[in-house]
């Protein structure tokens, strides 16, 4: 049984931040499943939370499970949402390079 780290979640509600999460967990072999989305409950870019350092963890431990984008509020609707969460995302990885 494997499990997912939610990044909204974790950054709400975690003392430690989600980069040392992934640290720590990743190596376990126990992570199957991120799901991306900032702490405003909104998708990657339309919040403060910055994903560069998160995919650059991800990158560095060789993580080849899924992501999800996993937005509460659309905006400005849901195929606006995955396109700019895409194109954000999209960025931050290459920033992660």
């Amino acid at each position: 049984m494997r499990t997912m780290l939610d990044v909204c979640a974790a950054g709400n509600g975690e003392a430690e931040a989600v980069t040392a999460l992934l640290d720590r967990w990743l190596p376990t072999g126990r992570l199957a499943h991120i799901h991306l989305n900032d702490r405003n409950r909104r998708a990657p870019g339309q919040g403060s939370d910055r994903f560069a350092p998160i995919l650059a963890t991800l990158r560095r431990h060789g993580y080849a499970g899924v992501c999800g984008v996993e937005p509460f509020e659309y905006l400005p609707d849901g195929p606006g949402s995955a396109a700019f969460a895409a194109g954000y995302l999209r960025g931050a990885l290459e920033a992660a390079a």
